[in-house]
């Protein structure tokens, strides 16, 4: 019997239900390479630089974070981890306290932008997270967020450090 591993990125509905036979499949970004292992990025990088996983909305909470940490724990590199989804922060506050946790945040579209304080505010008081990641937030009066750049650069984020957490502006 044939499996048919063709489909549709934009249509697929849960990556959680697809197998890595049917990934391989898919190329990077305008490249010929393939998705590698987890493993593999972590030999290939062998500690030389910080890794910033993150980790996308899921189901079943602590399956994959439980394979992430077995995965993570002879690596010898220095890495943090960071979601939008609070729950998956939780559970890495709860289990893993010493892991470095980063809460991404992204405004709302303009009909909801009233609410991005105090949805930002919850989310961040919920998982105490190490440092935060803002995303077109740039107009928010409770960051000192510098002047948006005319040309910023295409991966390179503008970063503000304090002692406590680092925020991220793209």
């Amino acid at each position: 019997t044939q499996v048919n591993t063709k489909f549709n990125l934009y249509t697929m509905n849960n990556i959680e239900e697809m197998n890595y036979s049917c990934l391989k499949e898919l190329k990077l970004y305008e490249t010929n390479e393939h998705i590698p292992w987890f493993t593999e990025v972590l030999d290939v990088v062998s500690g030389k630089i910080t890794l910033i996983i993150e980790i996308k909305k899921h189901k079943n909470i602590g399956i994959l974070e439980n394979k992430l940490v077995d995965l993570l724990e002879n690596y010898k590199g220095k890495y943090l981890i960071c979601s939008f989804d609070k729950e998956i922060l939780s559970w890495f506050k709860k289990y893993k306290p010493n892991f470095k946790r980063g809460l991404i945040f992204e405004s709302n579209p303009k009909k909801f932008e009233k609410y991005n304080k105090t949805l930002f505010l919850y989310k961040y008081y919920k998982t105490k997270a190490d440092f935060i990641s803002l995303r077109n937030c740039c107009s928010w009066s409770l960051t000192r967020c510098p002047p948006k750049p005319k040309n910023p650069p295409s991966l390179a984020a503008l970063e503000i450090f304090s002692a406590i957490s680092t925020i991220h502006f793209w």
